[in-house]
């Protein structure tokens, strides 16, 4: 259950509390597939904070505890997917192309804080910070023995931890004209370990820390008639600091790069339609990106785009 409790025009208080039980297998996604079956309950408090002060300031705080489901039902949830602006609703934390495999009823925990204000001069500065962090465990089935072949699940743990920080700050310029800049720091932690029930060994702990810097200036120019057009810089720098899942612990690649992206459109009255071109990537700069940070996947060429969106 949640409350929401308003104190005058300008503090809401959010209180709640969630209680999650499952039964469920151990493995179902990695063949060899075993009947090992498990159980876990949670009790996971929620707690969120929303002010805004006099002169056009915001703070935003929360604290929440969660539990994933099993396959569909990690992407169901019958209770808010975010308390005072911050997501505490998750499938999995770990990016899917990142290879590591969704454990069921895994633990969620998440923290942030978060201050933007506007100014009379018609500047906008926003700053978020935030923790996020998960661990479960699951089977994943094996074969071991020589020269006969032994059934044999490895139980693997997940632990994962994930910083972040956001900053922008942006400008009107008359009624037409805005420019701006943005940066979010993305750093990860995460690691996994094996225990096999028929050897009786526990394998090295895996671990893979990486942190993924975003640089982006914009400038946007509107009309009051409806036509628009953007401009964006984008700058990306990765950096794999350890990596031991690799072969010979050898860390991925890092990258750093340039995109460069152009939009022109026509926005309709009340912006029922949108109708949209660009060009993005325009230097035609690829990349190569680990997936264990997040990242919004990017154009890898040069790419000519369209849109048509309806609002109603």
């Amino acid at each position: 259950g949640y409350y929401q409790l308003k104190l005058g025009d300008s503090l809401k208080l959010t209180g709640g509390a969630t209680y999650d039980w499952e039964h469920f297998p151990l493995n179902i996604g990695a063949p060899p597939l075993a009947n090992q079956e498990d159980e876990r309950g949670r009790l996971s408090p929620k707690v969120g904070l929303d002010w805004t002060l006099p002169e056009g300031t915001r703070v935003r705080a929360d604290f929440t505890r969660s539990m994933g489901g099993l396959i569909n039902d990690s992407s169901t949830s019958i209770e808010p997917s975010e308390v005072a602006g911050f997501n505490q609703s998750f499938r999995s934390l770990i990016p899917q192309s990142a290879g590591f495999g969704t454990p069921p009823a895994m633990l969620f925990e998440t923290w942030g804080l978060g201050v933007d204000h506007k100014f009379s001069t018609g500047t906008y500065v926003d700053i978020e910070m935030q923790s996020l962090t998960s661990r479960g465990n699951q089977l994943i089935g094996a074969w071991t023995g020589t020269p006969a072949l032994t059934l044999a699940d490895l139980s693997q743990s997940q632990y994962f931890e994930e910083k972040d920080a956001f900053a922008s700050i942006s400008q009107l310029i008359g009624k037409e004209v805005s420019l701006g800049l943005r940066y979010s720091l993305t750093a990860v932690d995460v690691s996994a370990s094996d225990y096999s029930a028929v050897s009786r060994l526990t394998y090295p702990q895996n671990h893979e820390n990486s942190t993924l810097n975003e640089f982006t200036l914009f400038g946007n120019y509107y009309l009051p008639c409806g036509f628009f057009s953007q401009a964006q810089g984008n700058w990306w720098v990765q950096h794999n600091a350890y990596n031991n899942f690799a072969a010979g612990g050898i860390s991925e690649p890092g990258n750093d790069f340039w995109q460069f992206n152009l939009y022109a459109g026509y926005r309709f009255p009340r912006r029922h339609i949108e109708m949209a071109i660009g060009l993005v990537n325009m230097f035609n700069q690829g990349y190569n990106i680990d997936p264990v940070t997040y990242f919004l996947e990017q154009a890898r060429t040069r790419t000519l785009v369209a849109s048509l969106k309806f609002n109603f």
